[in-house]
């Protein structure tokens, strides 16, 4: 991985990075080579995210869940980039050491560098999720919604598409909402 901004790291692409792996017993002996491309408890490869367009709120939890379920880290963010048909592309930007609450340029940086990435992509008008991974309780908390409400008003100053907002905890994952919306 190389550095691409302070704290700021792109992770390797989606068949190399399992969060856990569960063991179960696979027979693969009747499985055609694409069943074969991922075992159980292991997180989809490339093609299989890009082929599984992220078109409602359970489709990005279930993805959210395969990716990064549990929270493991005190404090990280994590960017799923998505193409105009909403496929997740090959690459996530995780981002390590995140404050309980955005500093006030934070937010901004960070869109600055995804205007940047965003537009090497060909596929049209791309968007972004995010996930907050914390540790501790799986309530919504006010540095959960002030961390939201700045990444929605950051990207949309940069005019990016915010497809989600997301929280993941050790036990749940919870749709975000900026101001005032109803959090799920």
């Amino acid at each position: 991985m190389r550095p691409v901004a302070p704290d700021v790291r792109l992770a390797a692409p989606l068949s190399h990075t399992p969060r856990r792996v569960r063991p179960e017993a696979v027979d693969n002996s009747t499985a055609d080579s694409a069943d074969r491309a991922t075992l159980p408890g292991m997180t989809p490869n490339a093609d299989q995210a890009h082929s599984e367009p992220l078109l409602t709120w359970p489709d990005m939890m279930d993805r959210i869940r395969e990716l990064l379920a549990p929270a493991i880290n005190p404090g990280q963010l994590w960017v799923l980039l998505l193409d105009s048909l909403r496929r997740q592309l090959p690459l996530m930007v995780p981002i390590d050491g995140c404050p309980a609450r955005p500093t006030p340029d934070m937010a901004d940086q960070l869109a600055a560098m995804l205007t940047g990435l965003l537009t090497d992509i060909d596929h049209g008008p791309a968007s972004v999720i995010f996930v907050r991974e914390r540790l501790g309780s799986d309530d919504v908390t006010d540095d959960d919604r002030c961390w939201a409400a700045s990444l929605s008003d950051a990207c949309r100053e940069h005019d990016i598409g915010v497809t989600g907002i997301f929280l993941l905890t050790p036990n749940r994952i919870r749709p975000l909402s900026a101001r005032g919306q109803r959090d799920g």
